[in-house]
């Protein structure tokens, strides 16, 4: 039973540990967010050209089997140059990304703002909701289009204040664990 229960508090200091890394990366996300948003395109950037190293060590073992793997060098290639305009240039990846949600969102608020007027049009109840929704969206749509860096940052934001709630709820479900360990540990015996 003292081995259970040595390896039992093992798991739960393991575990608030990591829930403390958690935290630390929460909070870095929070407080140094355009530094974390450079970070993590970068990576992804050198993630795409490790990629395309592969995949040209792959078309240089397999050009011995014949015309049908040329296309490997230009996938290759692709993302050779997709990597490093991402490694050089970070925001304008993050920016096009944004952009492209913003035009997806607006385009479907126009859309459910055209279904609100033919609602109203139809005297249908549901038209101010629908309307009011799709005003929201053009309005989302519209800020992300306008203002993509700012988008991003939010965004980064939220996934920060995201991961600190989970390291300090499930740190409290440790704890909670650890307090109970005596009646816990009867589960396993």
């Amino acid at each position: 039973m003292k081995r259970v229960r040595k390896n039992f508090n093992k798991i739960i200091f393991g575990s608030i540990l990591e829930d403390i890394i958690y935290a630390i990366f929460g909070f870095f996300l929070l407080f140094k967010t355009n530094f974390s948003l450079e970070i993590f395109t970068r990576s992804f950037g050198i993630l795409i050209v490790a990629s395309a190293i592969i995949s040209g060590i792959r078309f240089l073992y397999r050009k011995l089997a014949g015309k049908l793997f040329n296309v490997s060098i230009l996938n290759a290639l692709l993302k050779l140059i997709l990597g490093i305009v991402i490694i050089a240039k970070p925001n304008l990846v993050s920016n096009i990304l944004a952009i492209s949600v913003g035009i997806v969102i607006l385009v479907n608020g126009l859309i459910k703002l055209y279904y609100a007027f033919a609602f109203y049009n139809n005297k249908e109840e549901i038209w101010p909701l629908i309307g009011i929704l799709s005003i929201g969206l053009i309005a989302m749509g519209g800020a992300l289009i306008i203002n993509p860096f700012s988008a991003n940052v939010f965004i980064t934001r939220v996934i920060g204040v995201f991961i600190v709630c989970y390291a300090i709820f499930d740190t409290m479900q440790w704890l909670l664990f650890r307090k109970r360990s005596k009646e816990l540990l009867k589960l396993f015996k």
